[in-house]
């Protein structure tokens, strides 16, 4: 199991390297986003507004994504931005007219944004994003492509497979639990290289996890976990690496193993 568990964790830093450097004008795989337990929030800057979210792959055939090539929502309809106005008044709408979308490290997933001009178009202060059930995303078309997606492909990927994938994928206990806990902790953690003694501590309460998981006591375990396990690992302890890398690695070996899982049961029709 542990074998099984390093070649995923090589296997993601892998995924995340053929992303970066792929050269590819073939559109990639129609994504699945996977479904939030809450909204989770941006974090902005001065011109953007941003975060990370789960994604997998629904076209097994297709090359993986490369960084930063930019999709879009195939029926937005559960996708949805929360955003709190300067009255403290919440109001929830659709995502998908308002945002960009693009790959990050491979299919495992997206960074989401929204303009901070955009923000202030719409009253708010600060914002969210509600994930619902089977959300869909498509890579927008390129000039050049010798190989787009079909109107087929499309339905088939959207439709049928992303109905298998929320049953096999975003209703996995361990995406349910692992998965999110670790976005939460990449959301929060700055990706900044720590080394020597209180670094690990210090850079905890950086994350503000406590605060953020704070009505969750199995959620902080599994956090404080991970967090552990990263420190443990010989590339954040010479400073090679940052923690937040780390969790980004384990983050992708789960989805990775999880991706597997869908094919299995998509193959046999289970």
């Amino acid at each position: 199991m542990y074998l099984k568990r390093v070649l995923y964790g090589l296997a993601a830093g892998l995924l995340v390297f053929i992303s970066s450097v792929s050269n590819s004008s073939a559109a990639p795989q129609i994504l699945g986003l996977v479904v939030t337990m809450a909204p989770t929030p941006l974090l902005c800057g001065d011109r953007v507004c941003k975060a990370e979210f789960t994604s997998f792959c629904l076209q097994k055939e297709r090359d993986v994504p490369h960084v930063s090539w930019a999709y879009e929502v195939a029926g937005g309809k559960s996708l949805h931005l929360v955003v709190i106005g300067r009255d403290g008044v919440e109001h929830r709408i659709a995502a998908a007219p308002h945002m960009t979308i693009r790959a990050h490290r491979g299919f495992a997933a997206v960074e989401l944004s929204l303009s901070r001009e955009k923000l202030v178009e719409l009253g708010g202060v600060s914002v969210s994003i509600d994930v619902g059930s089977g959300v869909s995303l498509v890579p927008v078309a390129r000039s050049g492509d010798d190989d787009p997606i079909s109107a087929q492909e499309r339905s088939l990927a959207t439709g049928p497979l992303r109905r298998a994938g929320a049953r096999v994928v975003d209703q996995d206990p361990e995406v349910m639990s692992k998965t999110r806990v670790l976005n939460g902790m990449i959301n929060a953690l700055p990706d900044r290289i720590l080394v020597g003694d209180g670094a690990r501590e210090a850079l905890w309460r950086q994350s503000r996890i406590e605060r953020i998981l704070a009505r969750d006591e199995e959620a902080l375990t599994t956090a404080r976990r991970e967090y552990e396990a990263c420190w443990r690992n010989t590339p954040v302890v010479l400073g090679i690496e940052s923690v937040r890398h780390c969790l980004q690695v384990r983050h992708d070996g789960v989805i990775m193993r999880k991706n597997d899982n869908f094919w299995r049961a998509v193959r046999t029709g289970s």
